[in-house]
């Protein structure tokens, strides 16, 4: 009893005691530090305590000081650098030295339904990450990736809601349809992403070989850009907010003939055509006719581009969200264009319990898009500039002499786009054990687009109105089930395997009405009229639907030997029964050899290094929903409507299919400061999908069939490197090229065709060749035409007074036979001084069909992207190139406007006009501005006068940015704040006399400039907050 009396309250005073400590221990206190990295202090560090809110950033000396409990854990967390944790334990001071990552390697990547490491890659992947996707500040996802992904590429237009082309390693196809990649969006696919806000985009994968494309199997022929979506990762809610203002205008004027060079040029061709000229530019008493307009001062403005986005992001212990809206107001540089647009998007990830997550993907955007009109551009070069475009009461001059006004057609012809896109992907997923998981989704789209076009009377020669309103409906849902299990055994063994099945249904419903003789201007609407277009009025239905099973194993042992195996087997409505079903697998192998022993000696300087070969097929499906079935259509004939058949059946009509093979390899230095990826490959298209032509005698126009092939190979290569980095300054850059040749190895004789009256599909030649006439001279006089037996020009010899005396060859006189070049037969006209010298390919004399060769191809040599970025303390100055070398163009528009063969009211070109021939004796670039000449059709628009080269280096964007110092931030209570000022499109070397040398174009028309919209130039300022 003694003792208990004596230790109890012994012990009870010890308990108490260490309460107190642990008490006092649980206490917050202020821990204090530097941090460091190889190069000194390091500034603007993110510090966080675990299960806290509180956070700390370091200053620029690198120090920090942050509440925390003694048994906390701190979080050191920096961009490029390996993630540090340290225990409080008390202590009150706590250094860190941060240590660079390899980033780049262990980056995440999207791959066909599920993720992988960037070093664990064994195909031709590329990634783009958010930071790169926005710097330009980008109004759509074609100007956010243009030039940043090798072997891609994007061709675009200034005009507001423009579509844009992709291409990825060239055109794997003869049609003109299926160009394009497959778009996946948040694991769905999509038709375009033309609409989608870059800004709510997290990463974009393009799948650029077969094997890592298999797994999407029928449609992946052409590649796959994969885009994944924004969210959140931040215990806290972030909030951000950004507004860009761009000025935009016309980046390179055409020469047009003013007033007196339009009199001039009337002038010259009455007398080159012996007649008189006419009288409507010389009448100086009518009002009409006494302007001298400069079309493009007049139909080009300053036009101004408004952009903002919000978004809110953030993650708690089951809920991970991402909210943002945006809206454009963006302004077309020419009069009356725009496109304004609403996005909005919702994704959220639930976690119920520890093993079932549901989560959604939604997407809302609506937009007006009015684009110009075919009048309000068509003819702004070659309409007299004296023409009046509004008379003296101020209402806008009618058409006159068949030439409309164009500033009438920009101002008052309606064609509107008004468009509803809404997208949503939702999904459950279940972990049945530890390393297996089963995930099924439904994901629906919704498009619709209402367009409506309207002409006044004013705009035509028969002074009639009329109107169309077009009303269009997609809808498209998938439904997919995956099982993935996925482990590593013993540390050295990696096992994944996934296993899917996949349906899909696609239905398109299509209303048209087309009216004319409306009864009044005020309703611009198809509402009261007096006749209608029987042809183009009519509802229209489509449907395809699809059916996929589809795999894939991935393995590697100890991360240096790498497998990958995709399959797919797919099922489509659009095929014959005989053909429906199609196989597509793929395989892939890596070595990363800089983990082999004999690989010691490179430690000091090889960071990775890794092999990669892959081979896989893949498949195209683009043909009509109906392409293997017998069709009927509605014909008119005046007021009478019949239904005829318009295709034939075709229960033969299979897949398009493209093995590839690819060779590639990987290297990093130097601790990551220098990455190299260099990719070799060769990709044959048989079985090519293409709508031949039917002889007439058939009864029918066209039918798709499965005919010929298409081979492409090439080489890209990209090189990034940090070469300079200190705590105040660092200076990176990056550079890639991709090179592609494409050739046609097979199409039947019958699908041999010229498309255009200029480019060639036949056997041998790459997509995009330009086949017509070459044109050597302009014959300098009459006598000029004069060859020997074996076709070489003689020149003629003339005295004082320019009288023809005698031919001579290399310096002697020459007696022998003369003979001459003619037009279309040997007993054809005789060409003369002012006319084209053609080259004679096949040295009979005669200049028709068989002197048509090789003039011109619209494919590049090579593309690519060239950036670099300065950062100095707060202030980042960034470049971006993009240049395609060796492409041609063919100005479709030149040829137009410059054929002379029509009324002399259509303008020419004043620079062609002067380069021309106008009398015996002129050296000359052009013939004779004349239709005197035109039974020998010198202006023929398949002729390489017509032809220029395309190629160009273009400065993207230069961007200065100035971050706010994070101290400064934190006491506006953001986490960051910066503004810029950036330069886009500013500056472009280029030969092409034309517009703009990047022509949007698909299929086999690779450079057809048929007057294309102008390309902008902007300054853009922009401001950026997060909270």
């Amino acid at each position: 009893m003694v003792l208990r009396e004596m230790i109890g309250p012994r012990i009870t005073l010890l308990l108490l005691f260490f309460s107190f400590s642990l008490f006092l221990y649980s206490q917050g206190r202020v821990v204090k530090g530097v941090v460091t990295d190889s190069n000194g202090p390091l500034p603007g560090v993110n510090i966080t305590v675990r299960d806290s809110k509180a956070r700390a950033v370091t200053d620029i000396d690198g120090r920090y000081s942050i509440d925390v409990a003694a048994d906390g854990v701190l979080t050191f967390s920096f961009t490029g650098y390996v993630s540090y944790k340290a225990d409080v334990k008390g202590r009150s001071v706590i250094d860190v030295v941060m240590k660079e990552s390899l980033q780049e390697l262990d980056e995440v990547v999207v791959v066909g339904y599920g993720t992988m490491r960037k070093r664990d890659i064994t195909g031709a992947i590329t990634s783009v990450g958010a930071a790169d996707l926005i710097n330009n500040a980008p109004t759509s996802v074609a100007t956010a990736l243009q030039g940043k992904v090798a072997g891609l590429e994007i061709l675009s237009s200034s005009e507001p809601g423009a579509t844009s082309t992709y291409r990825i390693r060239g055109a794997s196809t003869i049609s003109s349809e299926g160009s394009n990649p497959l778009f996946i969006v948040d694991g769905m696919e999509v038709d375009n992403i033309d609409n989608i806000n870059p800004r709510d985009i997290a990463s974009v994968e393009v799948l650029k070989d077969a094997a890592s494309a298999a797994i999407y199997g029928s449609k992946s022929a052409n590649g796959v850009v994969i885009i994944t979506t924004r969210q959140g990762t931040s215990s806290t809610p972030q909030v951000s907010v950004s507004y860009s203002v761009k000025q935009s205008r016309i980046s390179h004027k055409l020469p047009q003939m003013n007033r007196q060079q339009g009199i001039d040029y009337e002038i010259l061709r009455a007398y080159l055509q012996n007649s008189e000229p006419s009288a409507f530019s010389r009448d100086t008493l009518n009002p009409s006719f006494t302007w001298d307009n400069n079309y493009q001062d007049i139909l080009f403005r300053n036009a101004y581009t408004h952009q903002v986005d919000a978004s809110i992001s953030g993650a708690e212990k089951k809920l991970k969200y991402f909210l943002s809206a945006g809206y454009l107001s963006d302004e077309g540089i020419q009069l009356n264009s725009y496109n304004r647009r609403i996005t909005s998007r919702v994704n959220a990830d639930y976690a119920a319990t520890e093993r079932f997550t549901v989560g959604t993907r939604l997407s809302f955007t609506t937009g007006n898009n009015r684009m110009t009109p075919w009048g309000g551009r068509s003819n702004i070069l070659s309409r007299p500039a004296s023409m009046a475009l509004i008379l003296p009461d101020g209402t806008y001059a009618p058409v006159v002499a068949n030439r409309t006004n164009p500033l009438a057609y920009t101002m008052l012809c309606k064609n509107d786009n008004k468009y509803y896109d809404v997208n949503f992907n939702g999904f459950m997923e279940y972990k049945i054990i530890k390393d297996l998981k089963f995930r099924t989704s439904i994901a629906a789209s919704f498009y619709q687009k209402n367009f409506r076009y309207f002409q006044p009377a004013i705009l035509v020669a028969s002074q009639i109105p009329s109107s169309k309103n077009t009303h269009t409906t997609n809808f498209k849902w998938t439904h997919e089930d995956i099982l993935t299990y996925s482990r590593t055994f013993d540390d050295v063994h990696s096992l994944s395997v996934l296993g899917g099945f996949s349906i899909q249904q696609y239905s398109s419903e299509y209303v048209n009405l087309s009216v004319s003789d409306n009864i009044t201007e005020a309703v611009e609407t198809s509402s009261g009229f007096g006749t209608v277009d029987m042809e183009d009025t009519k509802h229209a239905w489509t449907a395809n639907r699809m059916a996929s099973w589809f795999g894939r194993v991935s393995y590697s042992y100890k991360q240096r030997y790498l497998f990958n195996s995709n399959i797919r087997y797919d099922g489509s409505s659009r095929f014959g029964r005989a053909n429906r079903w199609g196989l597509f697998p793929s395989v892939s192998l890596g070595w990363r050899f800089s983990d082999e022993g004999f690989m010691d000696w490179s430690d000091g300087f090889l960071s990775d290094a890794k092999l990669r070969y892959s081979f896989g097929k893949t498949g195209n499906q683009t043909a009509g929903d109906f392409a293997a079935l017998s069709q009927y259509s509605t014909v008119a004939y005046v007021d009478y409507i019949g239904i005829m058949p318009t295709q034939l059946e075709n229960d033969l009509l299979g897949w398009e299919d493209t093995k590839q093979h690819n060779v590639g390899v990987d290297f990093s230095f130097l601790d990551g400061r220098i990455n190299f990826n260099f990719d070799y490959y060769r990709k044959r298209t048989s079985h090519v999908l293409f709508n031949m032509k039917l002889p007439g005698t058939t009864g029918f126009d066209n039918s798709y069939s499965n005919i010929g092939a298409v081979r492409n190979r090439g080489y890209e290569f990209m090189i990034s490197t940090r070469n300079i980095k200190t705590r105040d300054f660092e200076w990176t850059t990056t550079l890639n090229i991709a090179v592609n040749k494409n050739v046609i190895t097979s199409i039947p004789s019958e699908a041999v065709q010229i498309v255009n009256d200029v480019y060639i599909l036949d056997n041998g030649y790459t997509l995009g060749t330009m086949y017509g006439y070459r044109a050597r001279m302009i014959f300098p006089y009459d006598q000029s035409n004069a060859f020997t037996p074996e076709w070489v020009q003689l020149t003629p010899v003339f005295d004082e007074k320019d009288r023809f005396v005698k031919y001579q060859l290399n310096g002697q006189d020459y007696t022998g036979e003369v003979k001459q070049l003619r037009y279309g037969s040997p007993t054809g006209e005789v060409f003369k001084g002012g006319d084209v010298m053609w080259d004679d390919l096949n040295g009979d004399g005669v200049i028709d069909e068989a002197d048509r060769q090789v003039i011109g191809c619209g494919q590049p040599d090579f593309i690519g992207g060239f950036s670099t970025d300065f950062r100095y303390r707060n202030f980042t100055l960034s470049a971006f190139f993009s240049f395609a070398i060796g492409g041609d163009v063919y100005n479709n528009y030149e040829s137009s406007r410059s054929d002379h063969k029509w009324s002399s009211l259509t303008m020419a070109n004043p620079v062609n006009v002067a380069n021309s021939w106008k009398a015996p004796g002129d050296i000359a670039k052009y013939p004779q501005p004349s239709s005197a000449r035109s039974t020998v059709d010198n202006t023929r628009k398949a002729s390489s006068l017509w032809i220029e080269d395309g190629s160009y280096i273009r400065l993207k964007n230069i961007k200065l940015e100035y971050r706010l110092p994070d101290r400064w931030a934190s006491a506006a209570r953001m986490r960051s704040a910066s503004v810029s000022l950036m330069l886009q499109d500013f500056f472009t070397w280029t030969n092409y006399s034309g517009f703009d040398p990047e022509i949007p174009s698909s299929g086999y028309t690779v450079g057809y400039d048929n007057n294309s919209y102008p390309k902008a130039k902007s300054v853009l300022l922009g401001i950026s907050l997060n909270f």
